[in-house]
């Protein structure tokens, strides 16, 4: 749920502070891929680094205090197709923001 939340914060603010920069259509674009990327980045990036060190061959007792926790980080299999449209509309939101307030 972590991950959710970080992953789309950093996607907005990423989209929006890049397509804030220059009040150019292909600013606004290059800021809303440069949040999607954020977003994918940190939202697969901390699944596949948290499995990882879930599956590693360290003490028993620790991989069980990671898996613990996994709840509060990973997010379901069936919520990412709707974790990723919501990542997709927030990141657009972010750069149309950013690019109205700099036209302005």
């Amino acid at each position: 749920m972590l991950t959710i939340a970080t992953s789309v914060g950093v996607g907005f603010l990423g989209a929006y502070f890049i397509a804030r920069s220059k009040p150019h259509g292909l600013v606004a674009v290059l800021g809303l891929l440069v949040g999607l990327a954020l977003f994918l980045m940190i939202f697969f990036g901390t699944h596949i680094i948290f499995l990882g060190i879930s599956q590693s061959l360290n003490a028993e007792a620790e991989t069980r205090s990671i898996v613990s926790f996994g709840r509060f980080i990973l997010a379901p299999l069936e919520w990412v197709p709707w974790i990723m449209g919501l990542g997709v509309l927030i990141v657009v939101l972010g750069s149309a923001i950013g690019w109205a307030r700099e036209r302005k």
